[in-house]
C-alpha cells in the first residue's frame, strides 16, 4: 500500500483515478518481516514506511474528492489549473 499525490490532467472514475503527474508520499507494510522489500523501496524513494493504520491517517488531505462528487459510469476530467 502507499499514498500518492496527483496533479496535472486528472481523470476521476468510480473505481479510481489517474493523473498526469504523481508523487509517492509514503508506503505501508504490516511489518518488515512480512514485506522486507518494501523497506528497501521506501529508502530508495526517500519516503516514510508506515503501519497501514498510520498511512490512512497520513493520507487525509483537504483535496480528496468526496464520494458524492465521483461521476457515475464514465470518467470526469479536471483540466490543469
Amino acid at each position: 500500500m502507499g499514498a500518492v499525490a496527483g496533479s496535472g490532467l486528472v481523470q476521476i472514475h468510480r473505481d479510481g483515478w489517474r493523473a498526469e503527474y504523481c508523487e509517492l508520499l509514503a508506503l505501508a507494510a504490516p511489518s518488515l518481516e512480512q514485506a522486507p522489500g518494501t523497506f528497501m523501496v521506501a529508502d530508495l524513494y526517500g519516503v516514510p514506511l508506515l503501519a497501514p493504520e498510520e498511512l490512512a491517517k497520513a493520507s487525509t488531505y483537504e483535496n480528496v474528492i468526496p464520494a458524492p462528487n465521483i461521476p457515475e459510469g464514465s470518467s470526469s476530467v479536471k483540466e490543469r489549473p
